[in-house]
Protein backbone atom coordinates (compact mmCIF):
# COMPACT_ATOMS: atom_id res chain seq x y z
CA UNK A 1 0.00 0.00 0.00
CA UNK A 2 1.07 3.43 -0.94
CA UNK A 3 0.35 6.96 -0.04
CA UNK A 4 -3.12 7.81 0.57
CA UNK A 5 -4.50 8.52 -2.55
CA UNK A 6 -7.24 11.05 -2.66
CA UNK A 7 -7.54 11.59 -6.31
CA UNK A 8 -6.48 8.25 -7.30
CA UNK A 9 -4.66 8.26 -11.25
CA UNK A 10 -3.51 5.82 -13.30
CA UNK A 11 -1.39 6.35 -16.62
CA UNK A 12 -1.62 3.55 -19.16
CA UNK A 13 0.71 3.12 -22.48
CA UNK A 14 -1.83 1.69 -25.36
CA UNK A 15 -1.15 0.41 -29.00
CA UNK A 16 -4.49 2.70 -29.84
CA UNK A 17 -5.04 6.18 -31.29
CA UNK A 18 -6.19 9.16 -28.36
CA UNK A 19 -9.98 8.74 -29.58
CA UNK A 20 -9.82 5.39 -29.77
CA UNK A 21 -8.67 4.24 -26.41
CA UNK A 22 -10.91 6.55 -24.87
CA UNK A 23 -13.61 4.77 -26.65
CA UNK A 24 -12.22 1.59 -25.15
CA UNK A 25 -12.47 2.84 -21.93
CA UNK A 26 -16.61 4.25 -22.43
CA UNK A 27 -16.95 0.60 -23.81
CA UNK A 28 -15.64 -1.34 -20.88
CA UNK A 29 -17.32 0.45 -17.93
CA UNK A 30 -21.05 1.10 -19.48
CA UNK A 31 -21.80 -2.03 -18.15
CA UNK A 32 -20.39 -1.38 -15.19
CA UNK A 33 -23.34 1.75 -15.17
CA UNK A 34 -20.51 4.26 -16.31
CA UNK A 35 -22.16 7.00 -18.53
CA UNK A 36 -20.77 10.07 -20.49
CA UNK A 37 -20.98 13.34 -18.37
CA UNK A 38 -22.53 16.39 -19.89
CA UNK A 39 -19.16 18.40 -19.61
CA UNK A 40 -17.32 19.01 -22.86
CA UNK A 41 -14.15 18.14 -21.70
CA UNK A 42 -13.21 16.71 -25.31
CA UNK A 43 -13.17 20.57 -26.91
CA UNK A 44 -11.61 22.13 -24.25
CA UNK A 45 -8.74 19.69 -23.96
CA UNK A 46 -8.52 19.87 -28.10
CA UNK A 47 -7.71 23.48 -27.91
CA UNK A 48 -4.99 22.76 -25.08
CA UNK A 49 -3.08 20.33 -27.47
CA UNK A 50 -3.06 16.84 -28.52
CA UNK A 51 -5.44 15.59 -25.95
CA UNK A 52 -9.10 13.62 -25.95
CA UNK A 53 -11.11 13.25 -23.30
CA UNK A 54 -14.85 12.60 -21.67
CA UNK A 55 -15.67 12.34 -17.81
CA UNK A 56 -17.70 9.26 -16.88
CA UNK A 57 -19.87 9.01 -14.26
CA UNK A 58 -21.62 6.42 -12.34
CA UNK A 59 -23.26 6.19 -8.83
CA UNK A 60 -25.44 8.62 -7.12
CA UNK A 61 -25.02 11.73 -4.41
CA UNK A 62 -28.73 11.38 -3.74
CA UNK A 63 -28.76 7.48 -3.32
CA UNK A 64 -25.56 7.93 -0.65
CA UNK A 65 -27.38 10.62 1.55
CA UNK A 66 -30.34 8.33 1.93
CA UNK A 67 -28.59 5.26 2.58
CA UNK A 68 -26.26 7.38 5.19
CA UNK A 69 -29.22 8.74 7.32
CA UNK A 70 -30.86 4.97 7.04
CA UNK A 71 -27.55 3.75 8.46
CA UNK A 72 -27.58 6.50 11.22
CA UNK A 73 -31.19 5.83 12.22
CA UNK A 74 -30.65 2.11 11.99
CA UNK A 75 -27.69 0.58 12.16
CA UNK A 76 -28.71 -2.68 10.98
CA UNK A 77 -29.40 -1.52 7.47
CA UNK A 78 -25.13 -1.56 7.06
CA UNK A 79 -25.93 -5.53 6.46
CA UNK A 80 -28.13 -4.49 3.65
CA UNK A 81 -25.96 -4.86 0.28
CA UNK A 82 -27.91 -1.93 -1.50
CA UNK A 83 -26.78 -0.04 1.44
CA UNK A 84 -23.40 -1.26 1.53
CA UNK A 85 -23.13 -0.51 -2.18
CA UNK A 86 -23.62 3.57 -1.58
CA UNK A 87 -20.46 5.38 -2.55
CA UNK A 88 -21.89 9.05 -4.12
CA UNK A 89 -21.58 10.34 -7.75
CA UNK A 90 -17.49 9.57 -9.04
CA UNK A 91 -16.49 11.15 -11.98
CA UNK A 92 -13.37 10.04 -13.83
CA UNK A 93 -11.56 11.36 -16.40
CA UNK A 94 -10.55 9.88 -19.34
CA UNK A 95 -7.73 11.90 -21.32
CA UNK A 96 -5.57 10.70 -23.95
CA UNK A 97 -2.63 11.66 -25.82
CA UNK A 98 -0.45 10.20 -29.04
CA UNK A 99 2.66 9.34 -27.83
CA UNK A 100 4.38 8.60 -31.20
CA UNK A 101 3.78 10.17 -33.94
CA UNK A 102 4.42 7.17 -36.38
CA UNK A 103 2.74 4.58 -34.67
CA UNK A 104 -0.89 4.69 -32.97
CA UNK A 105 0.29 4.84 -29.30
CA UNK A 106 -1.48 6.47 -26.55
CA UNK A 107 -0.67 7.84 -22.91
CA UNK A 108 -4.01 6.91 -21.24
CA UNK A 109 -4.96 8.61 -18.41
CA UNK A 110 -7.59 7.64 -16.14
CA UNK A 111 -8.27 10.15 -12.83
CA UNK A 112 -10.86 10.17 -10.17
CA UNK A 113 -10.65 13.87 -9.68
CA UNK A 114 -13.75 14.81 -7.65
CA UNK A 115 -13.04 13.83 -4.30
CA UNK A 116 -16.03 14.68 -2.30
CA UNK A 117 -18.41 11.41 -2.55
CA UNK A 118 -18.47 8.56 -0.82
CA UNK A 119 -19.59 7.19 2.56
CA UNK A 120 -17.61 5.79 5.57
CA UNK A 121 -18.31 2.13 4.95
CA UNK A 122 -17.78 2.25 0.93
CA UNK A 123 -15.48 5.51 -0.09
CA UNK A 124 -15.63 6.29 -3.87
CA UNK A 125 -11.86 6.66 -4.13
CA UNK A 126 -11.75 3.07 -3.12
CA UNK A 127 -14.32 2.07 -5.76
CA UNK A 128 -12.39 4.27 -8.26
CA UNK A 129 -8.97 2.58 -7.88
CA UNK A 130 -10.87 -0.65 -8.43
CA UNK A 131 -12.49 0.42 -11.76
CA UNK A 132 -9.68 2.18 -12.91
CA UNK A 133 -7.23 -0.56 -12.22
CA UNK A 134 -9.83 -3.51 -13.66
CA UNK A 135 -9.04 -1.54 -17.31
CA UNK A 136 -5.79 -3.60 -17.27
CA UNK A 137 -6.62 -7.26 -18.23
CA UNK A 138 -9.10 -6.32 -20.67
CA UNK A 139 -6.10 -4.06 -22.35
CA UNK A 140 -4.23 -6.73 -21.79
CA UNK A 141 -6.59 -9.50 -23.63
CA UNK A 142 -7.16 -6.93 -26.43
CA UNK A 143 -3.14 -6.68 -27.15
CA UNK A 144 -3.53 -2.70 -26.11
CA UNK A 145 -1.45 -2.49 -23.27
CA UNK A 146 2.10 -1.73 -23.48
CA UNK A 147 2.74 -0.61 -19.95
CA UNK A 148 0.39 0.34 -16.59
CA UNK A 149 -1.02 1.01 -14.87
CA UNK A 150 1.23 3.48 -13.41
CA UNK A 151 0.44 5.59 -10.85
CA UNK A 152 2.07 8.78 -9.15
CA UNK A 153 4.86 8.32 -6.94
CA UNK A 154 3.43 11.49 -4.44
CA UNK A 155 1.81 14.10 -3.98
CA UNK A 156 5.08 16.07 -5.80
CA UNK A 157 4.02 14.27 -9.26
CA UNK A 158 1.57 17.38 -9.65
CA UNK A 159 3.93 19.84 -8.94
CA UNK A 160 6.48 18.67 -11.40
CA UNK A 161 3.95 18.86 -14.75
CA UNK A 162 4.79 20.90 -16.97
CA UNK A 163 3.13 24.25 -16.58
CA UNK A 164 0.65 23.69 -19.80
CA UNK A 165 -0.45 19.86 -18.68
CA UNK A 166 -4.39 19.39 -18.13
CA UNK A 167 -3.51 18.08 -15.11
CA UNK A 168 -1.92 20.36 -13.38
CA UNK A 169 -3.99 22.03 -10.91
CA UNK A 170 -4.48 25.70 -11.99
CA UNK A 171 -5.09 24.18 -15.65
CA UNK A 172 -7.65 21.21 -14.63
CA UNK A 173 -9.56 23.95 -12.80
CA UNK A 174 -9.69 25.92 -15.76
CA UNK A 175 -10.39 22.90 -17.72
CA UNK A 176 -13.16 21.51 -16.00
CA UNK A 177 -14.90 25.25 -14.92
CA UNK A 178 -14.55 25.71 -19.32
CA UNK A 179 -16.38 22.34 -20.18
CA UNK A 180 -19.29 22.44 -17.48
CA UNK A 181 -20.40 25.80 -19.14
CA UNK A 182 -19.81 24.53 -22.65
CA UNK A 183 -21.46 21.39 -21.88
CA UNK A 184 -24.46 23.55 -20.09
CA UNK A 185 -24.51 25.62 -23.46
CA UNK A 186 -24.64 22.41 -25.41
CA UNK A 187 -27.61 21.05 -23.32
CA UNK A 188 -29.68 24.79 -23.05
CA UNK A 189 -29.20 24.50 -27.10
CA UNK A 190 -27.31 28.00 -26.82
CA UNK A 191 -23.99 26.94 -28.36
CA UNK A 192 -22.52 28.76 -31.21
CA UNK A 193 -20.19 27.64 -33.87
Amino acid sequence: MGWFETQPMRRFEVAAAPRDAVRFVINQWAPQGFSLEDWDLDSVLTERGPWTGVVLGEGSEGASVAAGALAEAMPWTLALPWTRRQHGRVRIAILARPLDARAPVSELICWHFSGNTGTPWSPATDFAVGVVESLTEPLRAAGLLLTGPARPSSWKTWKTLPTDHPLRPEQWRAIIKESKRRGRQRGNGTQTG
